[in-house]
């Protein structure tokens, strides 16, 4: 730590993997840290103020033994706090007396401070022992310097500070400066800056006032102090960095560096402040190693730039970690990477915060510090040595919220077997226990970071405020202290119902699609009822299905245009051996040789391309993983490469396998200029099982589209399509009937969007959106048609929209019934069967709304649908209505807005008591206003309210609460809405809990309605705004004409005391009603 102590600053890039990290210094030299910070009353595991010089010994002589040379002591006194509010006492551990004006530096402290008064001594005794240098600490009144206007942007107050700091440092040098002068080599001034913050030390006027006050007035005097008294070489700070947005590009993120250059270039040039050491902001889990270099780079500019002589750079990892309860260690493998990073971007010195979780006296951390010593003595982290947790399982709804909240459980892990011996090791007692020793479990939501938890347990999460109509993936991970991951469990499902509340909000504007559940949900059809098959995992292979194929559509009576006929005889029904699959490629100067395709007279509109496999495959079926198509691309001679290309594979039954991505003329990358290109389909996986292709060709109008060579590719890139039969059907003039969307092969007969995308096709007749086949007489009347909504939903009406036009012999339904299956695919009874040819309809082509009885409850929905033979169907979309909600809140009245107050024993009697009223701006929560996120809390659009955090200690809590009255008559509430903000940099959390009551009757006694945790948010997203909508939801409504929200606060920084800022936007109260038929 000491400046004069030379180190290896070799600069290089870190290795290892994922599994296995290097030992410390196999690249980047050694990184390990040469001072860590010590607060004295975070060092003292018994609890006790008495702290013995022995206890001290003990404390700090593991730090030795890793190779520490130092210690930074965060602060020589204590601020007092009581009802969770800093007073103006310290309790001082030296003497409390300035030896220059023989006054107490702080204000008399009227408790107990026994012994309290000698720790400073303690420590200083202990390092000097064990030859560890000191750096002291000064400041001691943190709540007030976080504080806007009171604290670090006031320089009244910071020039009393500086004061303070200087009358210490005399203090502590005449008691401790004689004994101690080679043991205490420097001062820490403790006020850290925070990266969040810089933009408010950015630019002209006010901003430029708070980087001279913090620099000028704070400083630069207590520097100035520090050299003048003691002449010691260090004088440090340590800065926070943390990024407030992921968004490294941004004109926010440029001002925040901009400012934090340019105000460390004023303290290295105006003060003497010697070393800058930025925490790298690790333990709240905001930063990441990318943010450790793009914050270093302009300091290290700023320290050059200003020339000053032994100015230094050094780097401050924190070894902490905060996000979570219980788990309060870094793991030491990124702990490793980030003091690698920090030397990588300039750092020549590498420190620590801090000693309170590496305590190898504290059970909880002696593995953490064994871990930490083997890796500076040079080990290397094992690979994982835990097993999977066991016995992983998840349920979705808790007691008072049935709906919205999963349960995600899980049991211990267990060391793998067999186990593998680290190298040099010849029996299994050699391996040590910190390999088997699990420190914890994470949880992670769709592979997000959401919880972690101690090995001691709870092994439960409950994930609140999950998003209605969603599937959400857990997992599960164990882990040890050196920060190596167990195998995860399996993946955990939780599908979360849709509310009538949430369907509002997402269709607020009346329609045939308004509260539909079907959104988006995968269907299939199939030509009889047995013929699909569901099960848990959702809707699987169609044993009878229905091919929706543009090529089955029939022509159009109205004249067709000419074809370009294949170059060779006719071999086989209507099958060509040609041009197309001779393995030669069409030549751009000769429109004539090697071309064939089709024109499309007045219309847009496509052709099909069949490909027959058996004719160079035999019986054999192909294995196929990419299939290519050339094509022309001539303007000046009114030839155009096809608007899309879509292959449909298909097996030796006729059965559509798979129907690959359609390739567009943009994706193919064919330009304005004259010549040819590849529409090239890759299959995410091989395809086995295919015999005949059949390409659909979309074409501009009045244009030719000019195949040369059509390519079909196993794995081994051999074209298994040379020499194959093919065949053209005739251009027809209308849009593509249908095109699946692109990704895995589905279960043929399965769709995952068309009827239930929300898209309408054209009403004049079929074209992109609509869905049809011919009912021929083969067929029967009837067709199936089968949804699944992933969850099971009270469906309360079907809707189906079909296309109506006599001149193209699509039919109207005639009618239907419908049945629905639960989450395990057993199907109940048909319903009645509803006739609708009697349903008034316009002689000219339409599209027709029908609307057949609810489901009840169901995953999945069949409809059996009928119409005449020899006709076609055309359909356009399928809803699955839940019952109508309307929010009955909307433009009510706002009042009483409280703060709260609620102790342990209130909270067991389900009591509380009011404090003051919140701001006003009430009546905007029910006023259905959009929320507007980029004009942020300050604007009339939020009500905001400031909660003291939890009183450590006393359980004490604080919150807000609002009443809001639903008119004059009594409402059938089920669902109650609040949505929230959160923003970091103003101290604006999400509620941690939200309470949601009901008055009764007599409008004065009031109940319980339901209750809700706070959301689990990622912990690696950035501090952008994040809006955040509440729900608590019952399984039965209540009768009521007034309910009132109360959210409560929780801690917004566990090392801090002060206030949490609670924004709401809006309230809703959802009164459920009957669907009402079209």
């Amino acid at each position: 730590m000491n400046s004069s102590v030379a180190r290896d600053d070799s600069i290089s890039r870190i290795g290892g993997t994922p599994e296995c990290i290097p030992a410390n210094g196999d690249t980047d030299g050694r990184i390990n840290p040469s001072a860590v910070f010590v607060r004295i009353s975070y060092n003292n595991p018994s609890g006790k103020p008495q702290f013995s010089p022995e206890d001290w010994l003990e404390s700090l002589g593991p730090l030795k033994d890793s190779s520490v040379e130092g210690i930074i002591v965060q602060a020589v006194a204590e601020a007092r706090i009581i009802d969770n509010k800093p007073v103006p006492e310290w309790v001082p551990y030296f003497s409390n007396r300035d030896v220059v004006t023989s006054k107490p530096i702080y204000p008399p402290f009227s408790g107990n401070r026994t012994g309290l008064d000698k720790q400073l001594g303690y420590v200083l005794q202990a390092a000097k022992k064990l030859g560890l240098e000191v750096t002291i600490g000064l400041g001691v009144d943190q709540p007030t310097w976080f504080k806007p206007a009171a604290g670090w942007n006031n320089p009244d107050w910071l020039r009393v500070e500086a004061d303070r700091a200087a009358a210490t440092i005399r203090t502590i040098w005449a008691e401790f400066g004689a004994d101690y002068a080679g043991t205490i080599v420097g001062w820490y001034l403790p006020y850290e800056i925070e990266g969040y913050r810089m933009n408010r030390f950015s630019g002209t006027g006010a901003n430029s006032d708070n980087t001279r006050a913090y620099v000028d007035d704070y400083l630069a005097p207590t520097s100035r102090a520090a050299m003048e008294i003691t002449d010691l070489p260090n004088i440090l700070v340590s800065p926070l960095f943390s990024p407030m947005t992921r968004s490294p590009q941004s004109s926010d993120e440029f001002e925040r560096l901009g400012g934090w250059e340019r105000t460390w270039a004023r303290v290295f040039s105006t003060t003497s402040v010697n070393i800058v050491a930025p925490q790298d902001g690790a333990g709240s889990g905001k930063t990441d190693e990318s943010d450790i270099a793009r914050w270093f780079a302009p300091l290290v500019s700023a320290r050059d730039r200003s020339g000053t002589p032994g100015a230094q750079v050094w780097g401050n990892a924190e070894n902490y970690r905060d996000q979570n309860a219980g788990i309060t260690h870094m793991g030491v493998r990124q702990l490793s990477r980030n003091l690698a990073a920090m030397k990588r971007a300039g750092a020549t010195d590498l420190i620590m915060f801090s000693i309170h979780v590496m305590d190898p006296r504290v059970p909880r951390d002696e593995p953490y510090a064994r871990a930490y010593r083997a890796w500076v003595a040079g080990e290397s982290a094992p690979k994982s040595r835990l097993g999977a947790p066991q016995d992983a399982s998840i349920s979705v709804g808790i007691e008072g919220d049935p709906l919205t909240t999963a349960r995600v459980t899980w049991g211990a892990s267990t060391p793998l077997a067999p186990v593998t011996l680290p190298e040099g090791a010849s029996t299994p007692e050699e391996i040590t226990e910190t390999e088997y020793t699990v420190a914890g479990y994470q949880v992670r939501r769709d592979g997000r970071v959401i919880a972690e938890y101690p090995a001691e347990g709870p092994n439960i999460h409950l994930d609140h405020q999950l998003s209605p109509g969603r599937t959400a993936v857990y997992q599960v991970w164990a882990f040890d202290y050196w920060g190596t991951f167990s195998p995860s469990t399996e993946p955990l499902m939780a599908v979360v119902e849709w509310t009538g509340g949430a369907l509002e909000m997402r269709d607020p504007a009346p329609s045939v699609d308004a509260f539909n559940l079907a959104f988006g949900a995968p269907y299939a059809l199939s030509k009889t009822a047995e013929g699909v098959s569901v099960g848990a995992s959702g809707i699987g292979p169609v044993s009878t299905p229905i091919a929706i194929d543009p090529a089955f559509y029939p022509d159009i009576p109205e004249p067709l245009a000419p074809v370009l006929e294949p170059n060779e005889k006719e071999a086989e029904r209507h099958f060509f051996r040609g041009a197309l699959t001779d393995g030669i490629l069409g030549s751009p100067a000769d429109l004539e040789q090697g071309w064939q395709g089709q024109y499309s007279k007045g219309r847009a509109g496509y052709w099909v391309l069949t490909l027959d496999l058996t004719s160079v495959n035999g019986s054999a079926d192909a294995a196929l993983r990419s299939i290519g198509t050339q094509w022309m691309h001539d303007p000046p001679n009114n030839v155009y490469a096809p608007t899309a290309v879509e292959a449909m594979l298909y097996d030796s039954s006729g059965t559509l396998i798979a129907s690959l991505p359609a390739v567009t003329r943009a994706r193919a990358g064919i330009g304005d200029k004259r010549g040819s290109g590849w529409y090239w389909h890759t299959a995410v996986r091989t395809i086995v099982g295919v015999t005949r292709i059949r390409f659909a060709i979309q074409q501009r109008a009045d244009s030719w589209s000019l195949a040369g060579q059509v390519f079909v590719q196993n794995e081994n890139e051999t074209n298994v399509a040379l020499g194959a039969r093919y065949s053209l059907r005739r251009f027809n003039p209308a849009p593509l009937l249908y095109t699946l969307d692109g990704g895995a092969p589905r279960y043929p007969g399965t769709r995952s969007r068309g009827l239930t995308d929300g898209a309408h096709g054209p009403e004049t007749g079929p074209g992109s959106g609509w869905n049809g086949w011919f009912m021929g007489a083969e067929n029967g009347q009837d067709a199936f048609l089968t949804v699944d909504l992933g969850t099971e939903q009270s469906v309360a009406e079907v809707g189906i929209t079909a296309l109506r036009s006599e001149a193209q012999a699509i039919e109207f339904i005639r009618g239907g019934r419908v049945r629905n299956a639960n989450a395990d695919g057993t199907w109940g009874e048909w319903g009645p069967y509803l006739s609708l040819e009697d349903a008034p309809r316009p002689p000219q082509s339409t599209r027709e709304h029908s609307v057949l009885p609810g489901a009840g409850r169901a995953r999945f929905v069949q409809l059996q649908l009928r119409t005449a033979p020899e006709r076609w169907l055309m359909l356009d979309s399928v809803t699955l209505r839940a019952s109508r909600s309307t929010d009955v809140a909307r433009g009510r009245e706002v009042s009483n807005a409280t703060y709260l107050q609620s102790t342990p024993d209130q909270r067991k009697r389900g009591t509380w008591s009011p404090t003051s009223s919140t701001p006003a701006r009430l009546q905007v929560l029910t006023s259905g206003d959009p929320i507007d996120v980029a004009a942020g809390p300050q604007t009339s659009r939020w009500a905001r309210s400031s909660a003291a955090d939890v009183v450590r200690g006393t359980g004490t809590r604080y919150g807000t609460s609002y009443d809001v009255d639903l008119g004059p008559r009594a409402r059938l509430i089920r669902e109650v809405t609040t949505t929230w903000m959160e923003l970091y940099g103003l101290s604006i959390i999400l509620p941690p809990e939200m309470t949601v009551l009901y008055a009764d009757e007599d409008d004065v006694t009031w109940h319980p309605f339901g209750s809700s945790g706070g959301a689990s948010v990622p912990q690696e997203l950035g501090r952008d705004t994040l809006i955040r909508t509440y729900r608590v939801v019952r399984e039965t409504p209540v009768a009521t004409r007034r309910i009132r929200i109360q959210s409560w606060n929780g801690s917004l920084k566990p090392w801090t005391v002060g206030r949490a800022h609670l924004a709401l936007a809006a309230i809703t109260a959802h009164e459920s009603e009957p669907s009402k038929t079209s």
